[in-house]
C-alpha cells in the first residue's frame, strides 16, 4: 500500500504552517507555542527509521537540503545535526558490512558441517570394512563430532596404525 503524503492529512488541532523569509516552510504549535521545521503529519507518513525506508527516502526527522557552496546536505532534525555526507550510503554500507559478516558465518558453518559429514562418512567405511571388536564395554570406534572439534576414538588397532588420536 502507498504511503499518504503530508498534503492528503490535516494538520494536528492548534498547529499551522508558515515560510520563513527565505520561503523555508515551517510549523508553528500553538499548543505549545513553539515552532519547529519538521512537519507534524511526518510522523503518520514517513518511515521512522533507515531500516523502514523505500528507495531513496529519508526517515522521520531527516531533511536533503541544498547550498549553493556545498550542494546537497542533509539536516537532522531530531539530532539537531547538518552533514555532508548522504546518511543513507552510511546505512547501507553498515548493512552492506553485516551482510558480508553474515554470509561469512553461514560459510564457516557450511565449511564444518560439510567436514563433520564427510568424516563420518569416512569413518563409517571404515567400520564398514573392518570386523568391529565387541566387549563388555560395547562397540569401539566412536566418532565424535560436535561444533567444528572433532574428536576421533578408534579401536586399539586403528590407534597403533596412527590413523586417529585420542
Amino acid at each position: 500500500m502507498p504511503r499518504r503524503r503530508n498534503g492528503e492529512i490535516p494538520l494536528p488541532e492548534g498547529w499551522d504552517v508558515a515560510q520563513d523569509f527565505d520561503g523555508k516552510v515551517y510549523f508553528i504549535d500553538h499548543n505549545t507555542r513553539k515552532t519547529t521545521w519538521i512537519d507534524p503529519r511526518d510522523r503518520f507518513t514517513k518511515p521512522q527509521t533507515f531500516a523502514d525506508c523505500i528507495g531513496n527516502e529519508l526517515p522521520l526527522g531527516w531533511e536533503e537540503a541544498y547550498d549553493k557552496h556545498v550542494g546537497a546536505y542533509y539536516i537532522n532534525h531530531v539530532n539537531q545535526t547538518t552533514q555532508l555526507e548522504d546518511p543513507r550510503q552510511e546505512w547501507r554500507a553498515i548493512q552492506e558490512a553485516m551482510l558480508r559478516e553474515y554470509l561469512q558465518t553461514a560459510q564457516d558453518v557450511l565449511e564444518v558441517s560439510l567436514e563433520c559429514i564427510l568424516l563420518t562418512i569416512f569413518v563409517a567405511f571404515e567400520q564398514a570394512t573392518r570386523p568391529f571388536e565387541c566387549n563388555d564395554q560395547g562397540l569401539r570406534g566412536i566418532l565424535i563430532c560436535s561444533g567444528g572439534d572433532y574428536k576421533q576414538r578408534g579401536t586399539d588397532e586403528l590407534l597403533n596404525e596412527g590413523r586417529w588420536e585420542l
